[in-house]
């Protein structure tokens, strides 16, 4: 039987911005799959799987008036 050997790591990125500023990605497509085949590289071994899963979430911060 075989086992799966898994790690999570979360990296996350932020930019603050105006109300009147455009939202645009802060990683191109490009970048996101470069950065698979980078991780695999890091752990040192052959058959390791990486998925990098992009989300992009869009939020107001209250200001204190």
């Amino acid at each position: 039987m075989a086992k799966l050997n898994e790690e999570v790591i979360v990296i996350k990125i932020s930019e603050m911005l105006k109300d009147t500023d455009p939202v645009k990605p802060l990683l191109p497509p490009e970048m996101l799959a470069t950065l698979e085949p980078v991780i695999g590289e890091l752990t040192g071994r052959q058959n390791v799987m990486v998925e990098v899963i992009s989300e992009t979430n869009v939020s107001e911060v209250q200001q204190n008036v």
